[in-house]
């Protein structure tokens, strides 16, 4: 869990208490590394203790699902292709 202002302060001070926070020097580090890398479209996960695994991405909820995110990659494909 990274502090966001998307909960409450006192729900992140608990989360703390416990040593369940990641700091986000911890996900910044990962991120450094990872554009060192040929990793791309691949899932991170960093926690509270720091470092990151590189994890498998989840199944999608449904064909529709699947159908709008194979629509999104088609749409979306041409800002990512080298221009000479």
């Amino acid at each position: 869990m990274v502090r966001t202002n998307i909960s409450s302060g006192d729900f992140y001070d608990m989360l703390e208490a416990k040593g369940f926070m990641t700091q986000v020097t911890s996900v910044v580090e990962a991120f450094e590394h990872l554009l060192d890398t040929d990793v791309s479209g691949e899932c991170v996960e960093v926690g509270p203790r720091g470092g990151y695994a590189r994890r498998a991405p989840a199944e999608y909820l449904d064909r529709e699902s699947e159908t709008v995110m194979e629509l999104v990659h088609e749409r979306s494909r041409k800002l990512h292709e080298i221009k000479s």
